[in-house]
């Protein structure tokens, strides 16, 4: 299904009882997935196309066919990803999350630093499982996003979200 070089350090401890899920999704040219956080560790592969992801402090991290990404957990790890190419984007993504939570929660765009406190707008200081909305990644039956627009992207062969 996919394969990929991993070039940063995972360090993956999963509890027992982890909601282990394995999607893949497919972005059009021009498609993007909204800002969002994972309540757990997502590890992804892209398998056709170059992804480009715009993380919590503005800045971007390019991942190409072949190239394997770590995502960060929690809402100060809100993110955003775009194909900006003309071809579609394809990756593969393994989640490992607490039962019970979406694939994905839908977030506001990060406060820029000088903008505010600096941390992203929906979450608190407190670091508490509070969630900007009860939503999730695409596919999700029952979850409809509630912050912006509707996810444009779903994930293929993914039964029951």
């Amino acid at each position: 299904m996919a394969d990929g070089l991993l070039t940063e350090r995972l360090a993956l401890s999963v509890p027992e009882r982890t909601r282990i899920v394995l999607a893949r999704y497919e972005i059009p040219p021009g498609g993007e997935l909204p800002w969002h956080y994972h309540e757990g560790r997502v590890v992804a592969v892209v398998t056709a196309g170059t992804l480009t992801r715009t993380l919590a402090d503005g800045s971007e991290c390019v991942t190409r066919t072949g190239e394997a990404i770590v995502e960060p957990v929690g809402p100060r790890g809100v993110h955003r990803a775009e194909n900006r190419e003309t071809g579609t984007l394809a990756l593969c993504a393994l989640f490992f999350l607490p039962v019970g939570s979406p694939l994905s929660t839908r977030a506001e765009a990060p406060v820029r630093e000088g903008e505010g406190a600096g941390v992203p707008a929906g979450s608190d200081d407190g670091g508490s499982r509070r969630r900007p909305g009860a939503d999730g990644f695409p596919g999700e039956p029952g979850r409809s996003p509630t912050v912006g627009r509707q996810w444009p992207i779903r994930p293929v062969g993914v039964e029951g979200g």
